[in-house]
Parts: structure tokens; sequence; C-alpha cells
């Protein structure tokens, strides 16, 4: 039932509670105020509980460096962090991390690829309630230098080395990066 749905349901269950008071011996003192905070609460925004999936996108340079950018932000500022975002409805994974890549470096790649090491880590935020499946992929560089296009969420990209990463890294990151095969140092 539908939230919609469900506010009909309770304000016609409570419009018949107050015409029938009395004459069906409901207590319409405890019944009437219970259904009215009720319908309070249900009219009040709230944050769903859900998975949201995102994109990270593994830029490695002919010499085998990485670009981390660090975030800034509601969500982990001071990590660091690949470049990658959220999927939109109806987008290909493949365009997202194409997209969010040009979004925050303003970089042009070429082939974009699921990352074969390790496909998708799934990462669970318990401070915000948020679950996030990410999806890995490796972008052909063609070039270039990262350019902070959404300074509100990036400070700054590095060229990094896989063996000496920043840190701390972003959660997702530090959580998978043996997985990820990123970083050797402790």
């Amino acid at each position: 039932m539908s939230d919609d749905e469900l506010k009909h349901n309770l304000t016609t269950l409570l419009w018949t509670l107050r015409e029938s008071a009395g004459v069906v011996g409901v207590k319409r003192d405890m019944v009437v105020p219970l259904l009215e905070a009720t319908l309070e609460e249900l009219a009040k925004p709230r944050e769903f509980l859900n998975v949201r999936v995102g994109v990270a996108v593994i830029v490695r340079r002919d010499d085998g460096r990485l670009i981390f950018g660090l975030r800034k932000g509601k969500h982990s500022p001071g990590t660091w962090c690949l470049p990658g975002g959220n999927m939109d409805f109806g987008e290909e994974p493949e365009a997202t991390a194409r997209r969010e890549l040009l979004e925050e470096t303003g970089l042009t790649v070429g082939e974009i690829q699921p990352y074969a090491v390790c496909p998708y880590v799934n990462s669970h935020f318990k401070a915000t309630n948020k679950q996030y499946v990410t999806l890995y992929f490796t972008a052909e560089y063609l070039g270039g230098e990262p350019l902070v296009m959404e300074p509100e969420k990036c400070e700054r990209w590095v060229w990094t080395s896989p063996d000496d990463l920043p840190s701390p890294l972003f959660e997702p990151i530090e959580a998978n990066k043996l997985k990820l095969h990123l970083g050797t140092k402790p």
C-alpha cells in the first residue's frame, strides 16, 4: 500500500470514528488522538533506507599512477576517492562512469570496462543509514590533467602510485583496497 493510500485510509477511518464516536462504543478520546498523530507522522518527509548504485572509475596513466580526489561536502569529507558517483535511473553503468569522470575531472577517456579484478563492492554507511553497491570500472587514459570541476565536492585531484595511496581513503576503498589490488603499504 502506498503512502497516499495509507493516508487516505487513515483519514477515512478517522472521519468515521469522529462521526460514530459513542454510537458504536468507540472510545474516541483514545483512538482519535492516536490516528491524528499517525497522520501527522506520515505527513513528515522521511528518508527511506534503500540501496543505491554508484560507480568508481580507475584511471591509470602510462607510468602506473592512479587519479584520486580529496572529498569535500557532507559525505566523508577529508577522504581520498576515485572519480565516480551515483547512477541515474535508466542510465547504463558504463555511461555513468564516463559521465561522472567528465563531470568531476574534465577528462575524456577511451574504452571503459568493468574492473575484472573486483567488479563491485557492497558498503554500509551506518552513520547515514545508506548502503551502496559500487561498480568499479577501468578507463583508457588518453591524456590530459584532471581539473576540479565540482569544487563543492572535491578539493583537488592527484596522480598517485597504487603502492603509496593517499590517506585517509574513502571508506569503501579502504575496506576493500586489498580486494581491489590497490595499495600494498599498511
